[in-house]
């Protein structure tokens, strides 16, 4: 699960056909929306024009946390359960079992793990691993090239998952 720091946040995701930014503001356990746009994507106004207006219609500041959940293809994400193992064999082995969980090749791939749980009785871990295409990470970075930064970009179901 993400833990913002920051009292104030902003999210934005998209869908094929439409924009949606949300402003947060934190206060102990409660969120406070500040406001929230949503544009239409067109030949006209193509995403990467809509974020940064919609960015600059709520005023985001530079110092905000900034999340993106984007919707799409080439990208998943398995569960899975090994022996526990150094930071170093994970990578080799997470990267042997990319082969199993999609027809990409790992090279043409951008992933990364988490623990989920560790088993010292059993000597065995459960994660979480996640991929996704090159090119499809590729067009995400390039529709958020207007922004100042981004703090975390994920597919949107990832940013609802409770355990990532």
């Amino acid at each position: 699960m993400i833990k913002i720091v920051r009292t104030t946040a902003t999210a934005i995701c998209w869908t094929e056909r439409h924009c949606r930014i949300v402003r947060l503001q934190r206060s102990r356990d409660k969120f406070k929306v500040l406001s929230f746009w949503e544009g239409a994507i067109s030949k006209e106004r193509p995403l990467a024009e809509l974020i940064v207006s919609g960015i600059d219609t709520i005023s985001v500041a530079d110092q905000e946390f900034i999340v993106v959940g984007a919707t799409g293809t080439g990208w998943g994400s398995v569960d899975l359960t090994m022996p526990a193992l150094s930071h170093n064999e994970y990578r080799n082995a997470l990267q042997f079992e990319l082969r199993k969980q999609t027809p990409v090749p790992p090279e043409k791939l951008r992933w990364g793990y988490r623990i989920l749980e560790e088993d010292s009785k059993a000597k065995n871990c459960s994660l979480r691993l996640f991929y996704i295409k090159d090119e499809e990470w590729a067009q995400w970075c390039s529709v958020l090239k207007g922004l100042s930064h981004v703090d975390v970009i994920l597919p949107s179901a990832l940013a609802l998952d409770p355990l990532f």
